[in-house]
Protein backbone atom coordinates (compact mmCIF):
# COMPACT_ATOMS: atom_id res chain seq x y z
CA UNK A 1 0.00 0.00 0.00
CA UNK A 2 1.44 3.33 -0.99
CA UNK A 3 1.90 6.21 1.41
CA UNK A 4 -0.17 8.41 -0.89
CA UNK A 5 -3.15 6.04 -0.59
CA UNK A 6 -2.88 6.09 3.20
CA UNK A 7 -2.80 9.88 3.25
CA UNK A 8 -5.65 10.07 0.73
CA UNK A 9 -7.97 7.96 2.90
CA UNK A 10 -6.95 9.54 6.21
CA UNK A 11 -7.66 13.11 5.06
CA UNK A 12 -11.36 12.43 4.53
CA UNK A 13 -14.04 12.86 7.15
CA UNK A 14 -15.57 9.68 8.54
CA UNK A 15 -18.84 10.27 6.67
CA UNK A 16 -17.07 10.74 3.32
CA UNK A 17 -14.87 7.72 3.97
CA UNK A 18 -17.82 5.47 4.82
CA UNK A 19 -19.75 6.50 1.69
CA UNK A 20 -16.67 5.83 -0.45
CA UNK A 21 -16.16 2.51 1.35
CA UNK A 22 -19.76 1.57 0.59
CA UNK A 23 -19.22 2.28 -3.13
CA UNK A 24 -16.01 0.27 -3.25
CA UNK A 25 -17.64 -2.67 -1.45
CA UNK A 26 -20.54 -2.60 -3.92
CA UNK A 27 -18.09 -2.59 -6.85
CA UNK A 28 -16.15 -5.45 -5.25
CA UNK A 29 -19.27 -7.58 -4.80
CA UNK A 30 -20.38 -6.84 -8.38
CA UNK A 31 -16.91 -7.83 -9.66
CA UNK A 32 -17.09 -11.14 -7.77
CA UNK A 33 -20.59 -11.82 -9.11
CA UNK A 34 -19.59 -10.97 -12.70
CA UNK A 35 -16.51 -13.20 -12.46
CA UNK A 36 -18.54 -16.12 -11.13
CA UNK A 37 -21.27 -15.67 -13.75
CA UNK A 38 -18.73 -15.80 -16.58
CA UNK A 39 -16.87 -18.69 -14.95
CA UNK A 40 -20.01 -20.81 -14.78
CA UNK A 41 -20.84 -20.44 -18.49
CA UNK A 42 -18.47 -23.16 -19.71
CA UNK A 43 -17.31 -26.54 -18.53
CA UNK A 44 -14.10 -25.99 -16.59
CA UNK A 45 -11.83 -27.89 -14.31
CA UNK A 46 -11.00 -26.19 -11.03
CA UNK A 47 -7.69 -24.38 -11.41
CA UNK A 48 -7.19 -21.98 -8.51
CA UNK A 49 -4.72 -19.25 -9.35
CA UNK A 50 -4.99 -19.77 -13.11
CA UNK A 51 -7.31 -17.67 -15.24
CA UNK A 52 -8.46 -18.54 -18.73
CA UNK A 53 -8.33 -15.95 -21.49
CA UNK A 54 -12.09 -15.29 -21.44
CA UNK A 55 -11.88 -14.35 -17.76
CA UNK A 56 -8.86 -12.03 -17.97
CA UNK A 57 -10.78 -8.72 -18.20
CA UNK A 58 -13.01 -9.70 -15.29
CA UNK A 59 -10.00 -10.90 -13.32
CA UNK A 60 -8.27 -7.55 -13.87
CA UNK A 61 -11.37 -5.67 -12.76
CA UNK A 62 -11.70 -7.89 -9.69
CA UNK A 63 -8.01 -7.43 -8.81
CA UNK A 64 -8.17 -3.63 -9.14
CA UNK A 65 -11.27 -3.30 -6.98
CA UNK A 66 -9.88 -5.74 -4.43
CA UNK A 67 -6.66 -3.74 -4.18
CA UNK A 68 -8.64 -0.53 -3.66
CA UNK A 69 -10.74 -2.18 -0.94
CA UNK A 70 -7.63 -3.58 0.77
CA UNK A 71 -6.24 -0.04 1.03
CA UNK A 72 -9.40 1.12 2.78
CA UNK A 73 -9.71 -1.78 5.22
CA UNK A 74 -7.26 -0.62 7.93
CA UNK A 75 -9.31 2.52 8.59
CA UNK A 76 -12.57 0.56 8.33
CA UNK A 77 -11.26 -1.95 10.88
CA UNK A 78 -10.22 0.85 13.24
CA UNK A 79 -13.68 2.40 12.96
CA UNK A 80 -15.30 -0.97 13.72
CA UNK A 81 -13.09 -1.45 16.78
CA UNK A 82 -13.80 2.08 17.97
CA UNK A 83 -17.56 1.48 17.78
CA UNK A 84 -17.43 -2.09 19.09
CA UNK A 85 -18.75 -3.61 15.85
CA UNK A 86 -17.95 -7.10 14.67
CA UNK A 87 -15.64 -6.77 11.70
CA UNK A 88 -17.06 -8.42 8.52
CA UNK A 89 -14.13 -7.70 6.21
CA UNK A 90 -12.28 -10.95 6.82
CA UNK A 91 -15.10 -13.01 5.33
CA UNK A 92 -15.33 -11.17 2.05
CA UNK A 93 -11.58 -10.88 1.53
CA UNK A 94 -10.75 -14.55 2.16
CA UNK A 95 -12.30 -15.95 -0.99
CA UNK A 96 -10.74 -18.03 -3.72
CA UNK A 97 -12.36 -17.64 -7.12
CA UNK A 98 -12.32 -20.70 -9.37
CA UNK A 99 -11.55 -23.23 -6.67
CA UNK A 100 -14.44 -25.49 -7.74
CA UNK A 101 -15.73 -26.52 -11.10
CA UNK A 102 -18.89 -24.72 -12.23
CA UNK A 103 -20.74 -28.03 -12.46
CA UNK A 104 -20.64 -28.66 -8.71
CA UNK A 105 -23.60 -27.10 -6.96
CA UNK A 106 -22.26 -24.24 -4.95
CA UNK A 107 -23.29 -20.89 -3.67
CA UNK A 108 -21.46 -17.69 -4.39
CA UNK A 109 -17.93 -17.26 -3.05
CA UNK A 110 -19.37 -14.58 -0.78
CA UNK A 111 -22.48 -15.91 0.90
CA UNK A 112 -25.67 -14.06 1.70
CA UNK A 113 -24.94 -13.91 5.44
CA UNK A 114 -21.50 -12.38 4.80
CA UNK A 115 -23.05 -9.79 2.47
CA UNK A 116 -25.70 -8.98 5.09
CA UNK A 117 -23.04 -8.52 7.78
CA UNK A 118 -21.11 -6.14 5.52
CA UNK A 119 -24.23 -4.07 4.75
CA UNK A 120 -25.18 -4.01 8.43
CA UNK A 121 -21.68 -2.89 9.41
CA UNK A 122 -21.67 -0.17 6.76
CA UNK A 123 -25.05 1.04 8.02
CA UNK A 124 -23.74 1.26 11.58
CA UNK A 125 -20.58 3.04 10.45
CA UNK A 126 -22.59 5.52 8.40
CA UNK A 127 -24.96 6.20 11.28
CA UNK A 128 -22.08 6.70 13.71
CA UNK A 129 -20.16 8.96 11.32
CA UNK A 130 -23.20 11.20 10.91
CA UNK A 131 -23.80 11.29 14.68
CA UNK A 132 -20.27 12.48 15.39
CA UNK A 133 -20.25 15.10 12.69
CA UNK A 134 -20.65 18.67 13.92
CA UNK A 135 -23.53 20.64 12.42
CA UNK A 136 -22.40 23.45 10.17
CA UNK A 137 -24.50 26.08 11.97
CA UNK A 138 -23.25 25.16 15.41
CA UNK A 139 -22.42 27.99 17.79
CA UNK A 140 -18.84 28.63 18.73
CA UNK A 141 -17.47 26.15 21.22
CA UNK A 142 -17.92 26.92 24.90
CA UNK A 143 -14.95 28.46 26.64
CA UNK A 144 -12.67 26.07 28.46
CA UNK A 145 -13.73 25.42 32.05
CA UNK A 146 -11.45 26.82 34.71
CA UNK A 147 -8.69 24.50 35.88
CA UNK A 148 -9.68 22.01 38.57
CA UNK A 149 -7.63 23.78 41.24
CA UNK A 150 -9.71 26.96 40.98
CA UNK A 151 -13.14 25.32 41.25
CA UNK A 152 -14.83 24.69 44.55
CA UNK A 153 -15.29 21.17 45.79
CA UNK A 154 -19.03 21.38 45.17
CA UNK A 155 -18.47 22.51 41.59
CA UNK A 156 -16.04 19.63 40.99
CA UNK A 157 -18.56 17.10 42.36
CA UNK A 158 -21.29 18.63 40.20
CA UNK A 159 -19.02 18.51 37.13
CA UNK A 160 -18.13 14.91 37.88
CA UNK A 161 -21.77 13.78 37.75
CA UNK A 162 -23.17 16.19 35.17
Amino acid sequence: MSAQAVVMHSDKSDAAFVSELRLVVQRYLRAVDAWEAEYSKYYRLPQPGQVSSDLEPLQRQYTEVRRELEQMLPRARRMCLKLGLQEPWYGIMRIELGSKSPQTPQASAIGRSERNRVVECLDHLEEASHDFREPEDSPSPAPNPPPVEHRSIFRRIYDWFF
